[in-house]
């Protein structure tokens, strides 16, 4: 078996690479198109400064941009744990930087996307990696937050969804039995 690691070493080398290639490939068309748009962008005098900011940070990562992508990965679990504790301050930051123009938010929303699929073909490990955690992170600040601000359903709600809960499963178990006996009936 030892004398097929270099072999699959090299194997693994040559698929990543050509693999590599390819992503980079596809991601030049929406390199061009981030491009064109965050020029475009960045002439309307009434984008505020921070989008401004976004938007030429986007521009300038469009070839890489793995040294964020880490940074981020340490830093999504002290995000959620603020989002967890103080939701209304995080939202209020949120929202002091928020494009009031719906068509330059539109716009912006749009360069976003595209700066996400572009480092996701950057970097597909690192970018699958951060996704997973602030998926994680996300759900659990969202039901920490509610927890401390007691926004959690009431005894009436928690049994009405336990009920319809059990009531699909008795459903599905019947559906199953059902199925079964007719396989060996037949």
């Amino acid at each position: 078996m030892s004398e097929y690691w270099p072999i699959l070493i090299v194997l693994s080398i040559a698929i990543e690479t050509i693999a590599k290639r390819q992503l980079n490939k596809a991601a030049q068309p929406l390199r061009l198109k981030l491009a064109d748009g965050g020029e475009h962008l960045l002439a309307q005098p009434d984008l505020p400064a921070m989008a401004r900011i976004h938007i030429s940070y986007m521009l300038n990562s469009v070839f890489s941009c793995w040294l964020t992508l880490v940074i981020g990965i340490f830093m999504v679990p002290f995000v959620a744990l603020y989002f967890a504790v103080f939701p209304r301050r995080f939202m209020a930051s949120m929202k002091k930087h928020e494009i009031h123009n719906a068509q330059l938010r539109l716009q912006h929303s749009e360069m976003m996307e595209l700066h996400d699929k572009i480092t996701m073909a950057n970097h597909p490990l690192l970018w699958m990696v951060l996704e997973i955690e602030m998926l994680i992170f996300l759900f659990v600040a969202i039901l920490l937050a509610a927890v401390l601000s007691g926004c959690l359903p009431n005894k009436a709600v928690h049994e009405s969804v336990m009920s319809l809960i059990e009531s699909l499963k008795i459903r599905v178990r019947s559906k199953l039995q059902w199925h079964h006996h007719a396989a060996h009936a037949a």
